[in-house]
């Protein structure tokens, strides 16, 4: 399934696209962290010389990439709104699939 790439996004793949697109939420935010996380890198051909002319502190880096990712902030969006449904219909016994089901007939798909 495609990933979200921006909130703008949400409205036009409608919810059932979105509710398709829960079970497999979670293992999409991890596969997004592990890219800003491991982002590839090119191999550094100075050698010998001198400092890179810039403090690195990777630690910080990290942590805003993770913030500042539209990508990864879209998919935790997705998941809060899609969790709140679900949570909503667990409560009253109601069946994920039969509710994906359900507003697919109602909309005709």
């Amino acid at each position: 399934m495609e990933m979200i790439m921006n909130r703008s996004i949400l409205v036009d793949q409608g919810i059932v696209e979105l509710l398709k697109l829960y079970p497999t939420i979670e293992q999409q935010i991890k596969d997004r962290t592990i890219e800003i996380l491991n982002p590839y890198q090119v191999s550094d051909e100075n050698i010998g010389g001198g400092s890179a002319g810039f403090i690195s502190n990777p630690t910080e880096q990290s942590a805003v990439a993770l913030c500042e990712d539209e990508v990864l902030n879209s998919l935790y969006y997705v998941e809060h709104c899609l969790d709140d449904v679900c949570r909503y219909f667990r409560t009253r016994e109601f069946e994920y699939d039969k509710f994906v089901a359900m507003i697919e007939n109602e909309m005709n798909i």
